[in-house]
């Protein structure tokens, strides 16, 4: 029992949570510098970027696809898009790895201050921390704008639930919110952060009025982007998930589908213990009417976590920092708060210090070793079979794959079926695509999606499923191979 208690008072110190954290934190880090890039999302928004720095012009229509280029496209992350093409023009793909590191850097910040500066015992600080980037960290190994918009909220958590609320952060949360609408459809959560921190005040003795009004003016903020008010309903749709494409979405998606659905392809163990985690400590806090709003919060996005579980991260996050209190309050009955430890940001900085310099470090030693084509998940083979695919195409490309076809063949005309936009598209064409990926489904579908849709290329992995079809058609013929990525093109007038 002493060698338990022994055990227990070491793990608990502040030292070895510190250093446990700091090398959770740089471990992420160093992931995030140099793991290639697989992320499908990255290359469309960076096309759309590039096509918005030559026309000055939002995406409205579906211009990327050749089954359905005029179908109407909102653009909820537009504001990534011309950073993105600017970084990846000047850098290559090693681009997305640099806006990786940063957002983890910018997200590791947020994290300190929220956790470690603001917590009344340093261990639960530099406990909050570690899980918060060991559970709820891996949106931010990739530059996803999904994940680095995760950013957003942390921030709004930082301004909005502190001890004042002068009038310069009335102005901030609204700039951020004019920026996160922008960027990324989540944005109403803003609203609703400083909703909740209103009446977190109120339930304390304050006065909530300044937190009401800067509700208020976030909300009008949200309606300065390009779409106004389709946008709102664009997000509305997307959530509710219950009408047209975004009901095949959230049905075909494994992500946008409850937690038991994405197990194993987006959700693990770790997922399930932290939501498990947070959803306890959340229950016990609902019960302290000081914090019940909070805790309130934080149960319904566990709940949506569950029942999406895309927002497995979002959830776990905001729990980690809004909850921090009660995790406080539950030490208070062991031992008694202690003094305010003093430098604070100090302490913070020695945290975060080597994570900020195993980062860079990892990134100049791949960067020195790496081809610029070495940087992408499926490797230069990908780049030289889809050269091979002549000008002007209308090529099938997987899935995962076809954001890379749209960045890299759209200069020389390329189009593609489908990609992992999913919401400028049909209910029709994202269930074609996905029925041409499947290994069920049989090979005259196969054929007759692909002669319906007037398909001239295919650019596949050699021994998918796809492959198996047209290898054997007549009508097509090999155009190139590396490695693992087959090139094919349809004989002129075969269709």
């Amino acid at each position: 029992m002493s060698a338990l208690r022994a055990a227990g008072r070491f793990v608990t110190r502040s030292r070895t949570l510190g250093v446990v954290g700091a090398c959770v934190a740089a471990t992420a880090m160093v992931v995030a510098c140099v793991t290639p890039v697989w992320d499908p999302d990255v290359w469309w928004v960076a096309a759309a970027g590039r096509r918005m720095l030559a026309t000055g012009v939002v995406p409205r229509e579906n211009v990327f696809s050749y089954v359905e280029p005029s179908h109407p496209w909102i653009m909820h992350e537009w504001l990534f898009g011309p950073p993105y093409a600017w970084l990846l023009g000047r850098l290559g793909p090693s681009a997305f790895d640099v806006v990786a590191g940063c957002g983890l850097a910018a997200a590791l910040v947020l994290l300190a201050a929220t956790t470690v500066v603001r917590a009344r015992h340093l261990p639960v600080g530099l406990a909050a921390m570690a899980f918060a980037v060991a559970a709820f960290g891996g949106r931010f190994l990739s530059a996803r704008p999904t994940g680095v918009a995760l950013l957003f909220p942390l921030a709004m958590v930082l301004l909005a639930f502190g001890r004042t609320f002068p009038a310069w952060r009335i102005a901030l949360v609204a700039a951020i919110e004019v920026v996160w609408a922008n960027a990324h459809g989540s944005f109403p959560l803003g609203v609703v952060l400083l909703v909740v921190a209103a009446l977190d005040a109120r339930e304390r003795g304050e006065r909530p009025g300044r937190r009401l009004v800067a509700a208020g003016l976030a909300a009008v903020a949200t309606l300065a982007t390009p779409y106004g008010l389709a946008l709102h309903r664009f997000v509305w749709e997307y959530f509710r998930g219950n009408e047209g494409v975004y009901r095949a979405i959230h049905h075909q998606i494994r992500e946008f589908g409850p937690l038991w659905q994405a197990w194993g392809a987006t959700v693990g163990p770790v997922d399930v213990f932290g939501l498990v985690a947070c959803a306890a400590l959340a229950a016990s806090a609902l019960r302290d009417g000081r914090l019940r709003a909070r805790a309130a919060l934080c149960l319904a996005l566990v709940a949506l976590a569950v029942l999406h579980a895309r927002h497995v991260e979002l959830a776990g996050l905001l729990s980690c920092t809004l909850l921090l209190p009660h995790a406080d309050d539950l030490v208070d009955r062991l031992t008694p708060a202690p003094a305010p430890t003093p430098a604070r940001f100090r302490l913070a900085s020695l945290l975060l210090a080597p994570a900020f310099l195993s980062g860079p470090l990892a990134f100049s030693l791949a960067h020195r070793a790496r081809a610029a084509d070495a940087w992408l998940a499926p490797g230069p083979p990908f780049v030289h079979a889809l050269a091979a695919i002549p000008d002007g195409a209308s090529v099938f490309a997987p899935f995962a794959q076809a954001g890379m076809v749209i960045w890299y063949g759209g200069p020389r005309g390329l189009r593609v079926f489908a990609d992992s936009r999913n919401d400028c598209y049909s209910p029709a064409t994202l269930e074609a695509i996905l029925a041409l990926e499947s290994p069920g489904t049989p090979a005259v579908d196969r054929t007759t999606t692909l002669d319906a849709s007037r398909t001239d290329a295919a650019l596949v992995p050699c021994a998918g499923p796809l492959a198996s079809v047209v290898s054997v058609d007549p009508r097509w013929t090999l155009a190139g191979k590396d490695a693992d990525w087959c090139a094919y093109r349809r004989a002129t007038g075969s269709r």
